[in-house]
């Protein structure tokens, strides 16, 4: 269904996305466009006297803090269900899970009302809403949008905002003090990263920065293309992958390997890394809080 910002044409569309805008709902997600929300929406008042009605459906990572699903389940949307006279659902899938989920629900044209990702979902612009009502009704609220987040998920070409991204997480370097020591070198340079890649494999404790084909090891290219100066967009959003730089960025990632590396971090998943350095074998890894 293509987007429109003209209320006359939402339709049945309408009071779903009018819903978000109003209570202001969001988070790294994407509305699903040409699913019947208009259909599926309409039920009788649960709570009365509220101002909105229906059903709302979410789908989301089992997060790696248990409690959290707990209170966001339990207690959040409970509460905000009965503020607002809406009966919330609430899915959790692993991470692992999400791409395909999300590809398979746009393919279909039906599915969860919110689905919160892990990354930004720029390849399903054309099956979501416009979430600029969205983010114009949290950017009343809060302040303005970040830049990390407004370059996430909105596309200067198309000039849409194909998701809504309420927090974004660093991915820095996590390194075990105990078994650096032991090489008497520290991990405050990529290039000490690679001196001790050999002297650490030797002791039984490799490197685990991932290549694999999932988020905490696309994270890890982005950082050394970036610290050799390449990008993969400039300012302009031109495509400028193709550059030696990118291939020394390259060069350097397999030196690492050679020297410090094993074949594992070809086949990992994001808890790869985690389960890595949980084993004791680990000595370094790129991941977020988890």
């Amino acid at each position: 269904m293509a987007d429109t910002d003209d209320v006359s044409a939402r339709r049945g569309r309408y009071d779903r996305r009018e819903l978000l805008r109003r209570a202001g709902v969001g988070a790294v997600s994407i509305g699903v466009a040409g699913s019947g929300f208009g259909q599926a929406f309409y039920g009788p008042l649960r709570f009365k006297g509220r101002w909105l009605k229906g059903d709302l459906s979410i789908i989301q990572w089992a997060h790696f803090v248990p409690a959290y699903d707990v209170w966001f389940d339990k207690t959040w949307a409970v509460n905000w269900g009965q503020t607002n006279d809406v009966q919330v659902k609430v899915d959790h899938i692993l991470n692992t899970l999400l791409p395909a989920r999300m590809a398979a629900e746009s393919a279909a044209g039906s599915g969860h009302d919110l689905f919160f990702n892990l990354s930004p979902p720029a390849q399903f612009e054309d099956g979501v809403i416009n979430h600029a009502e969205i983010v114009q009704e949290v950017t009343r609220k809060v302040g303005k949008i970040g830049p990390v987040a407004k370059g996430a998920t909105y596309n200067p070409k198309t000039k849409k905002w194909f998701a809504f991204s309420d927090n974004y997480v660093p991915d820095p370097v996590v390194w075990r003090h105990d078994v650096w020591n032991g090489v008497g070198l520290a991990p405050n340079t990529w290039d000490n990263v690679r001196k001790a890649a050999p002297k650490l494999k030797a002791a039984g404790h490799p490197l685990g920065i991932g290549q694999s084909a999932e988020l905490d090891s696309n994270m890890a290219l982005m950082s050394f293309l970036m610290c050799f100066g390449a990008y993969v967009q400039d300012e302009h959003h031109r495509v400028t992958i193709k550059t030696k730089k990118a291939v020394e960025a390259v060069n350097f990632m397999a030196d690492i390997y050679k020297k410090g590396e094993t074949d594992e971090i070809f086949g990992w998943d994001p808890a790869g890394n985690n389960n890595f350095l949980y084993s004791g074998r680990g000595s370094l890894i790129l991941n977020a809080i988890s």
